[in-house]
């Protein structure tokens, strides 16, 4: 039995210690003593043994009470205020699996800038007159639908899995085009800083790793909390906008939440996205347009 709790075969094995059922006539003769204890064997990684814990111990104390004539006087009643259905361990990570996809367009738009500036068409771009937000325009608008559809592939993907959903289709790829938009924000600040396609393939893994890191994609971090905003905490990592769409897709899928309940994640990203995309666009116009020698 605790091989198959180490395993995860099972999520909870529970003793009934020899001498228990003498210990409880013991108890009912005498009021003296006590019942001998019911042991829990359970994987402290395992957050499932919760929910099986809870029913046995009630089964325990139910019959114990019935035995020896001693009732609680009051109960306790419960109402989910989640979707009400049980999840597994791949529904709670699945979000952030759909959070990594899109972290995964960095690399393509990083890569059609530094594309332009590696084979010199830049010069073409400047004679042109085209303005940096023009380009970067182009350019995100192009990538955004490119990562909106690797998040509906990987959405396919994990419903072939068997990951089932209530919630909104339409509100989930709201906020992942949001999401694609923060992430080639943060590439083209990437980009600034590289020329060649073999920099962004070295260099351009660190910005990568740092966003699938920190923002729970890769194992669940401890949340460390900044301040309040109306209601909703804001913590360290929500610097990344991902960090945040990463709880707005949970909510969403496996909660249900509605654009009332992502109101808050969903106007954080827009405003990050923002100001990462506003930083990305002075510097490269300053990097690789004010400064061009032709």
């Amino acid at each position: 039995g605790k091989k198959m709790v180490k395993d995860r075969s099972a999520d909870l094995f529970v003793t009934i210690p020899a001498g228990f059922s003498e210990s409880l006539e013991r108890f009912i003769a005498t009021r003296q003593g006590a019942v001998m204890p019911v042991v829990n064997h359970y994987d402290p990684a395992n957050a499932r043994y919760v929910m099986p814990a809870f029913l046995c111990d009630y089964t325990a104390y139910n019959y114990i009470g019935a035995k020896t004539g001693v009732t609680v006087p009051f109960t306790v009643t419960f109402d989910p205020a989640g979707s009400g259905k049980s999840l597994s361990s791949f529904d709670l990570y699945f979000p952030a699996r759909l959070v990594f996809s899109v972290i995964m367009v960095l690399f393509t738009a990083a890569a059609s800038l530094v594309r332009e500036v590696e084979k010199g068409t830049m010069a073409r771009l400047i004679l042109s007159k085209l303005t940096a937000a023009e380009f970067l325009g182009a350019v995100s608008l192009n990538q955004v639908i490119i990562g909106t559809a690797c998040l509906a592939f990987t959405f396919l993907a994990g419903a072939s899995l068997g990951y089932r959903t209530d919630g909104s289709m339409p509100l989930l790829f709201l906020v992942g085009a949001a999401t694609c938009f923060s992430v080639i924000a943060i590439s083209i600040i990437t980009a600034c800083f590289i020329r060649t396609i073999f920099g962004l393939l070295t260099v351009g893994c660190f910005p990568f790793f740092i966003l699938m890191f920190f923002s729970d994609c890769f194992m669940p971090l401890p949340k460390i909390g900044l301040f309040m905003i109306g209601g909703n905490q804001v913590y360290l990592n929500d610097i990344l906008p991902t960090a945040i769409a990463t709880r707005a897709f949970n909510k969403i899928l496996n909660f249900n939440a509605g654009i009332g309940d992502i109101a808050f994640e969903l106007g954080a990203i827009i405003l990050l996205s923002g100001v990462y995309f506003i930083a990305g666009m002075l510097l490269f116009k300053r990097k690789h347009i004010t400064n061009y020698t032709l």
